[in-house]
């Protein structure tokens, strides 16, 4: 099983995920850029600032800083929605996944 562990990371880099198998998706400019052989379609992300991505099977995580982490199910991997929310306090502004 993975875990997903946000670190409380000073900078505010933006990482990419992407998938070998489906769509690629991105953090651009408060969106979710998910590009696929059909062209790249944008979500809006469910938070005032988005700092990382991680992706975990069928979820992408978003740290978004004071707001915590916002999760979207990839069930259907060309159209990401959010699923849920984990508002521990702290500035969650990375993500990176571990097994």
């Amino acid at each position: 099983m993975r875990r997903l562990i946000v670190a409380t990371l000073a900078c505010s880099t933006i990482a990419s995920s992407a998938r070998a198998d489906g769509p690629r998706y991105r953090l651009s400019n408060g969106v979710i850029d998910v590009t696929t052989d059909a062209g790249t379609e944008q979500i809006i992300i469910d938070c005032k600032r988005a700092y990382a991505l991680a992706q975990s099977g069928a979820h992408l995580f978003v740290a978004c800083g004071e707001e915590g982490v916002a999760s979207y199910s990839i069930e259907d991997p060309a159209t990401p929605v959010l699923s849920g929310r984990d508002a521990r306090a702290g500035a969650f502004r990375g993500a990176d996944l571990i097994e």
